[in-house]
């Protein structure tokens, strides 16, 4: 057992995940009470600074992530502070808890525009056995600047031999030019660029006059494109994808595509994320966790309880699969989480063996759906059918 003794310490990394940019550590200080406050903490050699944050709109919330599981007892307004530069002033948070080694910091009220603040991680946070502490607290300044937000881009797949799909977590405003300008793939503008009718979701065509069979595709999206209020992207972004291959699976970062063909902008399509699970062939209980993804639409937040049962089906399950705990014996789908507007991670338990490779089918209503999806814009005609290859040892 381990003492208190122990010379290792927890080291902390900070991520502020509301996608702001990151610049160089601060190392330059003016006059202040918060500032004064920083540089006596700074001095006493039990604090470290992390690279000052910048262009932070007023809304923002904080991810604090560490590098060991915490004990979610130690955090609060005493050991996470946020303290403004100029007055010194105290601003209180709220936290919740993401996972064993992440919390999540609000403050109670909007940052002001314009105002510098300082988020300050004290050495009172313990790992989740509490015989560990900080080596060092944290000081990270924040620089507030309400001309940017929280708009981001959400996901980029290779849906498509020669397409390439972004999904913005907000709606895109493009009448300020072109919708190519704002795209380069490989260094390239793309032929085309079709927006879809959920406003948040564009189709780029590659260029068909480079091959890009099996290569690496860089999608460079430029930060200059605006959401509906007139606010940038917090950055550019640069995503690198796998190109489409030969054997007739797509390669990208996303795993199998389920689109039969050219880009229907008035339907809505499914990619299971990855399209092949890795099952055992042993007696116990068999747990699969399947992403899928909507491709111009959105799932609905709440899909807990019995609403699941609505929306999704298995109507075809591998020999031996069975045993499950619905009244017919076959799989169980035992919990849909939505993880992003577009992206939704589905748990199926049954029993084993499975005696050769086959195939989960499983059918999706429109009842999956939000309800800003209906009304005859991106629809699902009829239900969506999902095959997942399963993989025995």
């Amino acid at each position: 057992m381990r003492k208190n003794t122990l010379k290792e310490k927890l080291c902390l990394i900070v991520f502020l995940l509301m996608f702001l940019n990151i610049l160089g550590i601060q190392q330059v200080y003016a006059a202040g009470t918060g500032e004064q406050m920083m540089q006596e903490l700074y001095k006493s050699n039990e604090y470290r600074l992390l690279s000052k944050l910048s262009n932070v709109s007023i809304d923002k919330f904080f991810t604090v992530r560490f590098s060991q599981d915490i004990n979610y007892k130690t955090v609060d307004n005493n050991s996470i502070v946020l303290i403004e530069k100029e007055s010194g002033n105290k601003m209180n948070l709220t936290f919740e808890q993401i996972d064993d080694k992440s919390v999540k910091a609000t403050p109670q009220q909007l940052l002001v525009k314009g105002k510098d603040y300082y988020l300050v991680v004290h050495k009172s946070i313990k790992t989740k056995d509490n015989l560990i502490e900080l080596f060092k607290g944290t000081i990270t300044e924040v620089s507030v600047n309400d001309a940017y937000s929280s708009f981001m881009v959400e996901s980029a797949s290779l849906i498509y031999p020669d397409k390439v799909e972004i999904k913005f977590n907000e709606v895109v405003n493009y009448t300020k030019g072109s919708t190519k300008q704002y795209y380069k793939i490989n260094g390239i503008y793309p032929t085309k660029v079709e927006v879809l009718k959920d406003g948040k979701t564009a189709v780029l065509t590659l260029d068909a006059s480079n091959d890009h069979t099996g290569q690496e595709l860089k999608v460079f999206i430029s930060n200059n494109i605006t959401n509906s209020f007139g606010k940038y992207l917090v950055n550019d972004y640069e995503i690198k994808l796998n190109g489409y291959s030969s054997g007739g699976s797509n390669g990208g970062n996303t795993g199998g595509s389920t689109v039969p063909g050219p880009i229907d902008p008035n339907k809505i399509y499914f990619n299971i994320l990855p399209e092949k699970l890795h099952a055992s062939t042993s007696d116990d209980v068999q747990r699969f966790e399947i992403l899928i993804q909507a491709i111009g639409g959105t799932f609905k937040e709440d899909l807990s309880g019995t609403n699941y049962d609505k929306a999704f089906r298995v109507v075809s399950i591998p020999t031996g699969f069975g045993i499950g705990t619905r009244p017919d014996g076959s799989p169980d789908i035992t919990a849909v989480k939505r993880i992003s507007p577009s992206m939704l991670k589905i748990r199926i338990d049954g029993r084993f063996p499975i005696l050769k490779n086959e195939n989960i089918i499983l059918e999706f209503s429109q009842d999956a759906l939000n309800e800003n999806n209906k009304g005859g814009e991106n629809i699902i005609e009829g239900n969506e059918i999902l095959k997942i290859e399963i993989v025995t040892n």
